[in-house]
């Protein structure tokens, strides 16, 4: 699959799994799957994401990881 089908990184000024407010500090990282907004907490995990063009570990959402890692529920 084509990089052009890979999404979007959203801009946000919070983390889309906690809520938590970015600063300078408290920085965003970007799911390479859903390209939502988190902080590191809420995005450590990384995997491949071959449909996407991602042949290497790239960081994704907690979300992402557990929907990919279980396809079926």
């Amino acid at each position: 699959m084509s990089h052009r089908n890979r999404p979007v990184p959203a801009r946000s000024t919070y983390c889309a799994g906690c809520n938590t407010s970015f600063s300078v500090f408290f920085r965003p990282h970007h799911c390479r799957s859903c390209g939502g907004s988190f902080c590191e907490a809420c995005s450590s995990k990384r995997m491949t994401l071959p449909r996407l063009g991602y042949d290497t570990f790239e960081r994704v959402c907690d979300a992402c990881y557990h929907a990919l890692q279980n396809p079926n529920l």
